[in-house]
């Protein structure tokens, strides 16, 4: 089990490896926050692969964050979204998609 204080410093390093390539162009400036010129997506394909079984934890983590660091404020509702979906498809198709548990 990772101590809080660990996963605390650790989301704003998981928002920048999930986001996709387009997601990490900063306009120029030097304000914080930053500008960010391109929208933010994380790359599903890649942070399933990372974290395999975690992955809903790691969502989770990204989307209940409450501090003020720009990275995981553009992530932190890419992760929700996903993070619903995930449920909802559990949910339908209990732990093996494809097969529905509804009529």
């Amino acid at each position: 089990m990772v101590r809080p204080i660990m996963r605390r410093r650790s989301v704003p390093e998981i928002a920048n490896l999930a986001g996709d390539e387009p997601c990490s162009i900063v306009a120029a400036g030097t304000g914080y926050p930053p500008v960010f010129i391109n929208r933010y997506r994380i790359d599903r394909e890649r942070l399933a692969a990372l974290f395999g079984q975690h992955l809903d934890d790691m969502l989770a983590l990204l989307a209940s964050y409450r501090g003020d660091n720009a990275s995981v404020i553009r992530a932190r509702e890419e992760a929700r979204t996903w993070l619903d979906e995930r449920r909802a498809e559990r949910w339908l198709f209990g732990s093996s998609p494809g097969r529905a548990i509804c009529p």
